[in-house]
């Protein structure tokens, strides 16, 4: 993929990610005006801006819709005419191509309506119920064993954490340690963020300016 194609990849996933965002954000307050998006757009002084976007976008939006919903059918109604013939061909070219196939699978149907239908009364009279009764069996088996089975469960899971305790969570891997790599990242994340916001505002009351 060349680097251009990168770039359009890359564009297109922000801007479904940030649309998706922005919805969620607004769905989430019940409208757009209690809206963290709201607010952030607000205090970056870019909301003008935004309302008239989304005024543009909806006025074309509408002029869209009156033009198909005048349009629309007569449009439909000249493809329409136009395919019906080339439709009405293929149709006919299918139903001949099943019968010819019908015809031709004669013998292959035949075979499987001799040997199928005792095939399938074997495995209905003599196997299914042989298997759903070892199947019967079993589940009584282990409702009889079941505080065993589950104590033994119990006890191989506690060795198991014991085990990984003290040979894979130690060190860096320790819970401790864990935790305080989480907060840490969690700090840093946040330090990131603030700081893109503000690059951000800074360089939007710029433009504006």
């Amino acid at each position: 993929m060349s680097g251009r194609s990168w770039v359009k990849v890359l564009i297109s996933l922000v801007l479904l990610s940030t649309a998706t965002f922005i919805l969620l954000d607004i769905r989430s307050s019940g409208s757009f005006k209690k809206s963290q998006t709201n607010r952030a757009l607000r205090n970056a002084g870019v909301l003008p801006y935004f309302e008239k976007g989304i005024a543009r976008v909806t006025y074309y939006s509408d002029q869209t819709s009156a033009w198909l919903t005048k349009n629309g059918p007569l449009y439909a109604k000249a493809v329409s005419d136009t395919c019906k013939p080339y439709l009405e061909i293929f149709w006919l070219y299918v139903g001949e191509v099943g019968l010819v196939l019908w015809r031709w699978t004669e013998v292959p149907r035949s075979v499987i309506n001799t040997y199928v239908p005792p095939i399938l009364e074997k495995v209905t009279d003599v196997y299914i119920p042989t298997l759903l009764g070892k199947l019967d069996a079993f589940v009584k088996y282990l409702s009889a064993h079941a505080s065993v089975v589950w104590s033994l469960i119990l006890e191989y899971l506690i060795l198991l954490g014991d085990w990984l305790k003290q040979n894979v969570f130690t060190g860096s891997l320790s819970p401790e340690n864990l935790q305080k790599s989480t907060a840490k990242a969690l700090e840093n994340v946040q330090q990131y963020y603030v700081a893109g916001y503000k690059w951000l505002s800074n360089h939007v009351n710029a433009l504006i300016k």
